[in-house]
């Protein structure tokens, strides 16, 4: 893998969590690659630092890059707890070393503390917690015992240098976690304005249905119809046409033509004489037109 690769953030998933978890640990791990360069930095420019301290930060520096490419392979989780617990392991050796607990070197259990809860949430922000506790409560015993190296008070460049540090880290995961609750809530925004367009949409519609539903009248039971005139009789008992008492119930209209036995009656009528064959079949035409 090149290095701009190697350097730039993993693909989101759709995972919003993962996706936090994996950009929050590789900009750690980048972080700490240069954090611990600035160490070895220190140990040169300021002189304070012991050299096993500043072979710690190179060693340090390496584990990150292959935890970095371990990152990109998909194993993120695996590369964080290995990450705090490396991280851990080696800022109670530093402090040890140098021999008291009053060094900026104390606050690395403030950040991984934070990390802690960043990458794994609740359970591995109290797990952090109670090992920084018991680690910092060793240390205060182990000093106050005097077990530890007699402590070097002097103030340099290293700790201005390992301050900053100890502040980019913390505000670096600081902007991170504001990042992702930042995009989190536009996505919750646009996911609810989506929501309730939905429920607007099948507001509408179901309002465009009732609407049409009422509108809607259905001839059923039985109907009392004239066996003479056909006309039917309402629950009023007024009698109407049946064009004009279906027409009031319903959807249905009415276009008038003369079927083939009317229409051979009508022109009967007309001529005053019974229709041949020939005219029969003229009838029948003229009704086909008459309902065309």
């Amino acid at each position: 893998m090149k290095l701009p690769q190697l350097l730039a953030p993993p693909p989101l998933s759709g995972d919003a969590t993962a996706s936090m978890r994996s950009v929050i640990v590789h900009w750690t791990l980048v972080a700490n690659i240069g954090l611990m360069s600035l160490l070895v930095l220190a140990a040169v420019v300021g002189g304070q630092l012991p050299e096993d301290i500043a072979w710690t930060g190179c060693c340090l520096a390496l584990l990150s890059a292959v935890l970095l490419l371990a990152v990109h392979r998909g194993f993120v989780r695996l590369a964080a707890w290995v990450l705090l617990a490396v991280c851990f392991i080696v800022v109670t050796g530093i402090v040890a070393r140098l021999g008291t607990i009053r060094v900026p070197a104390a606050g690395y259990y403030v950040a991984l503390v934070f990390a802690a809860g960043l990458i794994f949430e609740l359970r591995g922000m109290l797990l952090m917690v109670v090992l920084s506790a018991a680690a910092v409560g060793g240390l205060i015993l182990a000093e106050r015992a005097g077990w530890l190296p007699t402590p070097d008070y002097r103030v340099t460049i290293t700790q201005w240098i390992v301050s900053c540090a100890l502040f980019a880290c913390v505000g670096g995961w600081t902007y991170a976690a504001l990042r992702f609750i930042r995009e989190g809530l536009q996505r919750a925004e646009l996911e609810l304005a989506e929501k309730k367009e939905a429920e607007r949409k099948l507001q509408q519609n179901i309002t465009e249905l009732s609407i049409a539903l009422s509108e809607v009248k259905m001839l059923s039971g039985l109907l009392p119809i004239c066996c003479s005139c056909k006309r039917i009789r309402d629950d009023r008992n007024y009698w109407h046409q049946v064009e004009s008492y279906i027409s009031a119930r319903s959807k249905a209209t009415f276009t008038h033509g003369y079927c083939p036995e009317c229409a051979q009656r009508f022109l009967a009528g007309m001529t005053g004489l019974k229709p041949p064959d020939d005219a029969n079949r003229k009838a029948a035409d003229a009704a086909k037109i008459l309902r065309q």
